[in-house]
C-alpha cells in the first residue's frame, strides 16, 4: 500500500494517498460531518467501515493548520456557483 511522503495537506492529485494513514483524523471528521447532517435534518446513515480498525499503523491523527483552511476556502470560492444555494442554518454565504 502506497503512503504519502508529503507532510503538507493536499487537494487534487495526491489527497487520497495523503490521508491514507490518517484514519483517526478521518473517523473524527466523518463523525462530526455525520452529526452535523443529522442536526440539519438530513436523513443519513453511518457507513464507516468498522473493519479498518485492524490496521493500527494507519490510525494516525492530523492537525489542521490555518494554511489548510485557507487552501480549502480558496478552492470553495473557485468552485462555488454564482447563485449558490445555502443552508437555512446560516445567515451568511460561505464566500463572504
Amino acid at each position: 500500500m502506497t503512503l504519502s511522503t508529503s507532510e503538507k495537506y493536499l487537494l487534487g492529485k495526491g489527497h487520497v494517498i495523503f490521508f491514507r494513514d490518517k484514519l483517526f483524523f478521518l473517523k473524527k471528521r466523518y463523525e462530526a460531518i455525520h452529526q452535523e447532517c443529522l442536526n440539519r435534518g438530513f436523513s443519513v446513515v453511518n457507513i464507516w467501515p468498522e473493519g479498518v480498525s485492524v490496521y493500527h499503523h494507519l490510525w494516525n491523527d492530523y492537525q489542521v493548520t490555518e494554511e489548510d483552511i485557507s487552501v480549502n476556502m480558496a478552492r470553495i470560492k473557485e468552485r462555488m456557483p454564482i447563485k449558490a444555494r445555502f443552508s437555512p442554518c446560516f445567515d451568511r454565504k460561505i464566500n463572504e
